[in-house]
């Protein structure tokens, strides 16, 4: 069993044991999402909900949840169980094109990297990079302006912190009295996966999005 198409994603399990991946087709629009053993290399398992492409996903810290986020005519993040393989929950229909998901270190926030959905939701109101509670299936922030699609989105360990990039662009975040976080900007446009272990100086200063309520 393989994917039609190309493969925009694929994410490992906490352990390693495991590999999600995810695709888009212009010949179908019928997608799953694949599970991968990495031992053996075999598809032991189907995530099957997304009516079109896949475009990210991401691993809950305890291997339990897997987030996939979809594009073209279906632009939701759905969350998955992974030992039944079945949908337990559905994020953001205003969404549009989720490039990019990325679990808080304990498991409880999912940040979600998106295309600009102007008219519907326009770069002025944060809409492409925002906050959500995956107990509560709601959302609970919107983080900063954005020129354009974001690419790539990450916590930092302690999951205060939030970085982004988008196409041309790299936004970071800094703790009052903690060192600064910074990585290059991308040359060309920012697709590639981000880190908080990377660090190099930053051409403008970084924004800061502190993730903790009050």
């Amino acid at each position: 069993m393989n994917h039609l198409g190309e493969i925009k994603t694929l994410s490992l399990s906490p352990d390693g044991s495991l590999c999600v991946t995810g695709a888009t087709s212009y010949e179908s629009t019928a997608q799953d999402a694949l599970v991968w053993d990495v031992s053996s290399r075999s598809v032991v398992g189907e995530l099957k909900g997304h009516r079109d492409g896949i475009y990210s996903s991401a691993w809950s810290p305890t291997g339990e949840i897997i987030a996939t986020g979809g594009g073209g005519s279906d632009h939701v993040v759905r969350l998955w169980d992974v030992t039944s393989r079945r949908q337990v929950g559905e994020l953001g229909r205003d969404l549009f094109i989720v490039r990019a998901l990325a679990f808080s270190p304990n498991g409880r926030l999912l940040l979600t990297g998106s295309a600009n959905n102007a008219p519907v939701a326009p770069v002025s109101d944060g809409s492409c990079l925002r906050i959500w509670d995956i107990r509560r299936r709601k959302e609970v922030a919107r983080l900063g302006v954005h020129s354009s699609s974001v690419h790539s989105a990450a916590f930092s360990k302690d999951g205060r912190l939030a970085a982004c990039g988008s196409s041309g662009q790299f936004m970071s975040g800094r703790n009052a009295g903690a060192e600064e976080v910074s990585v290059r900007k991308p040359s060309g446009f920012g697709t590639s996966p981000l880190d908080f272990g990377l660090s190099a100086p930053a051409k403008s200063p970084p924004r800061s999005w502190n993730t903790q309520p009050g």
